[in-house]
């Protein structure tokens, strides 16, 4: 077939089977003596593949492995494609759901994307207070555990059991995302956190009812949680902190803690 005969058995414009061509992913089986691409009926399958692939927002990339991987590698990269796409039908979901609660008149709820795995190093606290005395025992442990080079962020994350608060004495973790898995401490516990989409809001250590609108504001939006809420704590700051509520985690639905 020529390359018009091509295009009207498959549908595609001979632009993007030029295309296609170009990237490597469909050449023709064959070019007659004065340049004229030809294609055989066996290729029509593989180029509506193609196109169909391209459709579902699969790279050029990852097309290209999997029409030559074996079945079960195409199997691994259907699986893998399946949960991308939940996780962008999930993220248009919550996008709506913002867009269609945000009330400029009122206290403000924004939406925080850690866009790409994070490994945090927590560490066990003794019971302590509530209030100033966690961002300083933030800033001690990270000046006694780490060099500036091996955190990522100037800050640090606490969390905590909620029945912990309202009793006023906690035993939280304290945690600091590192530049690399390495170097951390012996006695930390490592966990590499997945991209997270977090719901957050800025509150006061000496207002402990400020983190509530977040917790109504989160209803209103019809979100779900699907983990543990975090307290971002940036260094030196005793007044205030982000409380951070995931949302949406890379792998795991709805409905899951």
């Amino acid at each position: 077939m020529t390359i018009g005969q091509f295009s009207e058995r498959t549908g595609l414009r001979p632009k993007i089977l030029r295309y296609y061509e170009e990237v490597g992913l469909i050449v023709p089986c064959l070019r007659s003596a004065n340049g004229y691409r030809k294609y055989s009926e066996s290729q029509v399958e593989t180029a509506l593949l193609i196109h169909s692939l391209r459709q579902a927002d699969v790279s050029m990339s990852g097309i290209r492995e999997f029409l030559t991987a074996t079945p079960g590698r195409r199997d691994e990269l259907l699986a893998e494609w399946r949960s991308l796409a939940e996780i962008k039908l999930l993220s248009v979901k919550i996008a709506n759901q913002f867009l269609q609660g945000f009330d400029s008149r009122t206290k403000r709820m924004h939406l925080v994307h850690w866009d790409c795995s994070r490994t945090v190093a927590w560490f066990s606290v003794k019971e302590i207070g509530w209030g100033a005395s966690l961002p300083r025992e933030v800033w001690r442990m990270c000046k006694e555990k780490f060099s500036p080079s091996m955190i990522a962020e100037r800050a640090g994350y606490v969390r905590f059991a909620e029945a912990g608060e309202e009793a006023g004495t906690l035993q939280p973790e304290i945690g600091f995302v590192l530049e690399n898995e390495n170097q951390a401490p012996k006695d930390g516990r490592l966990e590499i956190v997945p991209p997270t989409l977090f719901a957050t809001m800025s509150c006061s250590w000496d207002l402990p009812a400020s983190c509530k609108p977040i917790l109504s504001t989160i209803a209103r939006f019809q979100f779900e949680t699907v983990g543990e809420p975090l307290r971002k704590i940036a260094f030196r700051d005793e007044r205030n902190y982000t409380l951070m509520v995931p949302v949406l985690i890379q792998g795991k639905h709805s409905g899951e803690k």
